[in-house]
């Protein structure tokens, strides 16, 4: 959700597609293997993903304030004002 309401950018969906993808292969490779090993493995595959979901964010967020022009690479406008009271 954090591209669609302009939050984050294309750095962000770059790595949370990559992840996702990797992750969603070793979840397939343990339902088709029946060895608690492979479970053990999507386990730490889980670990790296939201290593690198996270690290995504963060590198974006800390580009965004050292490099304010960054924040016009965000492909998408917020669908609502962001400013709620």
């Amino acid at each position: 959700a954090p591209l669609p309401l302009g939050l984050l950018g294309p750095l962000y969906a770059v790595c949370a597609i990559g992840a996702g993808v990797w992750f969603l292969r070793s979840v397939a490779q343990s339902l088709a293997a029946d060895d608690p090993s492979v479970d053990y493995r999507v386990f730490k595959v889980s670990i790296g993903y939201l290593f690198i979901v996270f690290g995504a964010m963060l590198v974006e967020c800390v580009l965004r304030a050292v490099w304010p022009e960054v924040a016009a690479w965000a492909p998408f406008v917020p669908l609502w004002p962001m400013d709620i009271p």
